[in-house]
């Protein structure tokens, strides 16, 4: 997720890189090539600038998981319950489960489940404004920000809902 985010952010700084260079262009006098000289080598140091951010930003997020790391065999090693997908398994696990659980744990991971399903699709790229989602905009600082608060509101939540059906499990195969 932190990864993603990043690229999204690289994405937007190197649009708005493009987009202010150009102005720049636009602004310098025609014919004057010490002037645009000089404009190319400022821009060409700020792209490279930006490119070795980018560079610095994924070698800080850790090693890339690959493909063959991520197996249904190794989920319990490599699950993260902060994820919002993770925190929606709860309720297809309950789903599962339901003859043996009270309805109340279907209902509070069912819950859970559409507020992180909600929380995922408003800061996807779609506009769902028109059904009363207001979208959180993590291509800018508070965006992400909000979205780390209320990602870490549903995996508080989640992490309760977890242990209560881990402890629903553990009766059911002890009696």
């Amino acid at each position: 997720m932190q990864r993603a985010l990043m690229q999204r952010q690289q994405q937007s700084d190197e649009f708005a890189l493009q987009l202010r260079q150009s102005q720049e262009r636009l602004q310098t006098t025609p014919g004057d090539l010490n002037q645009q000289q000089y404009v190319e080598s400022r821009q060409l140091d700020e792209r490279r600038r930006l490119e070795n951010l980018g560079t610095q930003q994924q070698f800080s997020t850790g090693p890339r998981r690959s493909d063959a790391d991520l197996s249904r065999e190794r989920q319990i090693q490599t699950e993260q319950p902060g994820c919002l997908h993770t925190t929606m398994d709860l309720y297809r696990a309950s789903v599962k489960l339901m003859p043996l659980l009270c309805s109340d744990l279907l209902a509070d991971t069912f819950e859970l489940s559409y507020a992180a399903r909600a929380l995922d699709m408003r800061a996807s790229p779609y506009d769902l404004s028109g059904y009363g989602y207001a979208p959180v905009e993590i291509e800018t600082p508070a965006g992400r920000a909000q979205y780390v608060r209320e990602q870490q509101v549903i995996a508080t939540r989640g992490q309760v809902l977890r242990a209560t059906l881990l402890e629903r499990c553990r009766d059911l195969l002890a009696a």
